[in-house]
């Protein structure tokens, strides 16, 4: 598959029409792709080692170096709601790393 020279795997760039279309068909569609969105952005294996590195590969809340997960520090569709773009979402700045049960409480805690 050829890209383009100015590829960088660190830089989401969003699919506007993918994104309108989305909006188009409601709230849940819309919810549907900006997690999927996410999900592809977290995946890249250029950001997820560039985030684990600078995490110490080990959880920023309490320090397990187990069962360690990406997360989105500002949810990607809170973000959306308050209109933060989604380049600013999904970036390298907006996630931490946490242990499956420290990202599981947060969810718990923030809906």
């Amino acid at each position: 598959m050829a890209r383009h020279t100015d590829y960088n795997p660190l830089i989401y760039t969003p699919n506007k029409r993918s994104l309108s279309r989305a909006k188009n068909k409601g709230t849940k569609a819309l919810k549907s792709y900006l997690r999927s969105c996410a999900g592809n952005y977290t995946k890249r294996k250029e950001v997820r080692e560039l985030v684990l590195n600078r995490d110490k590969n080990q959880c920023v809340n309490c320090g397990s170096k187990s069962e360690l997960e990406l997360d989105h520090i500002v949810s990607v569709y809170r973000g959306w709601k308050e209109g933060i773009p989604l380049e600013s979402i999904n970036s390298i700045k907006n996630l931490q790393t946490l242990c499956r049960s420290c990202n599981a409480r947060k969810d718990v805690i923030h809906g």
